[in-house]
């Protein structure tokens, strides 16, 4: 039997698109959900700092 020669495979390339190179460009979207989670819990904070405000007055 003749010996069949093994083809080295070339390394496939990466091909980028224009998009993907546009995508990399812009800023990382906002995180609204995160916010909206930080400005509830401090809304929480500052309606109990009131609460204890409006107690001390009463007693």
């Amino acid at each position: 039997m003749a010996e069949t020669e093994k083809r080295q495979k070339k390394p496939k390339k990466t091909e980028t698109t224009d998009i993907e190179e546009y995508l990399k460009q812009l800023p990382p979207p906002p995180e609204e959900h995160a916010h909206e989670l930080k400005m509830e819990k401090r809304l929480k904070r500052m309606l109990e700092e009131q609460e204890k405000k409006a107690k001390k007055t009463l007693s």
